[in-house]
């Protein structure tokens, strides 16, 4: 019993390696492609960005260069990508 178990451990570490070392990955696609690190694939439906008021947005700590966002309440709504130093519309 002890060597079924070290087996399955060893393998689910194989796989959960092997899981780890995935250059990129598509939802909706079995073959993403190589140059994203995600690709979304759908005929039915769309991407939706997380959103948020621009007092939440403004609370993201040091957000990173090419965050994105729907900003409710800016404008009429708008997304906006942050440039490194500020929050741009899109």
């Amino acid at each position: 019993m002890k060597k079924i178990f070290s087996f399955l451990v060893f393998a689910f570490c194989l796989f959960i390696f092997d899981l780890a070392k995935a250059q990129n990955i598509g939802i909706g696609t079995i073959t993403p492609d190589s140059s994203a690190v995600l690709e979304l694939q759908s005929t039915n439906s769309g991407f939706l960005p997380p959103r948020m008021t621009y007092s939440q947005r403004s609370t993201i700590a040091n957000p990173a260069t090419g965050l994105i966002v729907y900003c409710t309440d800016c404008g009429n709504g708008e997304m906006q990508f942050y440039n490194g130093t500020a929050w741009m519309q899109m």
